[in-house]
C-alpha cells in the first residue's frame, strides 16, 4: 500500500497529464485547422504528454513522469517566450506559475524552489532579451487576427482550470491525508491497546505459571523434610538437605519472577541478597556473614538464571558449611559479576579457612561443571587465600 501523500501525488499527476494531453490535442487541431502560431509547441506537448501517461500507467511510479513533464513544460515555455513578442506571451507567465505549483507538489519543496529559480532567471533573460517589448506592445489589427485571440482564450480557459484544479487537489488531499492520518492513528491505538490487553493477559498467565511452579517445589521440599525427619543418621540426612536447598534456590527464582515487575527476566542482584540469606539461615546460626555484591549485569533470562543459580547456592553453600567456623570476626563472600564484549567474567570468593580438603571432588562439585559447561563457560579455583572460584561465560550478544 503507497503511503497516503505518495497516493496523492501519484493520481494528481496522472490527473493533470490527462487534462494536458486532452487540452493540448483540442489546441493542436485547432491551430491545425487555423494554422495558428501555437501549432509546434501544442503538438509537441500532445504527443510527449501521451507518451509520459502512458508510462505512468505501466510503471505505476509518478516520480520519473512528473519531473518529465515539468522538463517538457519549461522547453515549451522557452520555445514561446523566445519565439516572437506579442500579447501572448502573457500566458506564458501563467503556464509558469502552473508548473511551479504542480512541481511543489508532486516532487515536493525542494525541487518546487529549484524549479522556480529556473523559471524566473528565464523569465528575467527573456525580459532583458526582448527590452521589456511584450510589456508595451498593443496588437494591431493587421498584424492578429479574430483565431489568434480565440487562441488566447482558449490557452487562458485551459491554463486557469489547469489551475484551479492544482488549487482544489491541493486542499482536498490535505484534507484526504489529514482524514486518513487520523484514521490511521485510531487504528493504532485501537492495535496498541489490543496489544496491551494480551500482554497483560499474558504476562498475569505467566505469573501464574511461576507461582504454581513454586508451590510445586515447595511441595517437593515438604515432603523431602517429612522423609528427613525419619532419618537419624546426620552423614544420611546431609543429601536431602543438600537437595532440599538446590530447590529451594529453584523455589526462590519462581518466587521472585511472580513477585517481580518482569515475567521473563530476574532481578539478578536481588535474587543473590536473598538466596545468600536464605542459605544463612539453613547453614549458620551462630556465625554472622555478609555479602558485597558487585554486578554489571542488572538481569538474566530464565534459561540462564536456573543454572547459574544452582552454581550460586553450591558455592555459597560450601563457603557456610566450611569456611567459617574457625575465623575471627564476619565472613565475608564477595560476588563480583562483569561483562566484557561477549563473555561474562564471574568471581565468587569468601575469608574463610576450610575445615575440609578445598580440591575434595564432590558432588556439590560435579554440578558446578555440569551446569558451567551449560551455560558455555569455564571455571578455575584459586585456594591461596581463602576460596576463589573464577569463571568466564560466553553470550551471544
Amino acid at each position: 500500500m503507497q503511503p497516503i501523500y505518495e497516493k496523492a501525488r501519484f493520481n494528481v499527476t496522472k490527473n493533470i497529464l490527462i487534462f494536458t494531453f486532452v487540452s493540448l490535442s483540442l489546441l493542436t487541431v485547432f491551430n491545425l485547422i487555423t494554422k495558428g502560431a501555437n501549432l509546434i509547441s501544442t503538438s509537441t506537448g500532445a504527443i510527449f504528454s501521451f507518451i509520459v501517461l502512458v508510462y505512468l500507467f505501466k510503471s505505476n511510479t509518478y516520480k520519473l513522469p512528473a519531473f518529465t513533464a515539468l522538463i517538457l513544460g519549461y522547453l515549451l515555455n522557452l520555445y514561446n517566450l523566445f519565439g516572437e513578442s506579442n500579447f501572448e506571451n502573457y500566458i506564458d507567465f501563467f503556464w509558469t506559475i502552473n508548473l511551479v505549483l504542480f512541481t511543489h507538489f508532486t516532487l515536493g519543496r525542494k525541487i518546487g524552489n529549484i524549479y522556480f529559480l529556473l523559471n524566473m532567471l528565464t523569465l528575467i533573460t527573456v525580459s532583458i532579451f526582448h527590452k521589456m517589448e511584450f510589456i508595451s506592445l498593443r496588437p494591431a489589427s493587421n498584424i492578429y487576427n479574430t483565431y489568434t485571440y480565440i487562441d488566447f482564450s482558449l490557452n487562458f480557459f485551459v491554463c486557469s482550470l489547469f489551475f484551479g484544479y492544482l488549487i482544489n487537489q491541493f486542499f482536498k488531499q490535505s484534507q484526504k491525508a489529514q482524514n486518513d492520518a487520523i484514521s490511521i492513528n485510531e487504528k493504532l491505538e485501537n492495535n496498541n491497546i489490543e496489544l496491551q490487553k494480551q500482554y497483560d493477559e499474558k504476562s498475569i498467565m505467566l505469573k501464574e505459571i511461576h507461582h504454581r511452579v513454586k508451590n510445586n517445589l515447595q511441595v517437593i521440599t515438604s515432603l523431602l523434610r517429612l522423609q528427613l525427619y525419619k532419618i537419624e543418621d546426620n552423614k544420611a540426612r546431609e543429601p536431602f538437605d543438600e537437595s532440599i536447598s538446590r530447590i529451594n534456590a529453584m523455589a526462590l527464582i519462581h518466587e521472585q519472577m511472580y513477585k517481580g515487575d518482569q515475567v521473563k527476566n530476574l532481578n539478578l542482584g536481588q535474587y543473590i541478597k536473598e538466596l545468600g540469606n536464605n542459605l544463612i539461615l539453613n547453614y549458620t546460626q551462630q556465625k554472622q556473614v555478609e555479602f558485597d555484591i558487585n554486578s554489571d549485569i542488572k538481569t538474566l533470562d530464565l534459561d540462564t538464571v536456573v543454572p547459574f543459580s544452582l552454581i550460586l547456592n553450591e558455592l555459597i553453600s560450601n563457603s557456610l558449611k566450611h569456611a567459617f567456623a574457625d575465623i575471627l570476626g564476619k565472613g565475608k563472600i564477595k560476588i563480583n559479576i562483569t561483562k566484557k564484549n561477549k563473555s561474562i567474567n564471574f568471581i565468587y570468593q569468601d575469608n574463610g579457612n576450610w575445615k575440609t580438603p578445598k580440591m575434595e571432588y564432590t558432588f556439590g562439585l560435579e554440578l558446578i561443571e555440569t551446569f558451567t559447561e551449560q551455560l558455555g563457560g569455564t571455571y578455575t579455583i584459586d585456594t591461596s587465600k581463602g576460596t576463589k572460584y573464577i569463571f568466564v561465560f560466553e553470550t551471544q550478544n
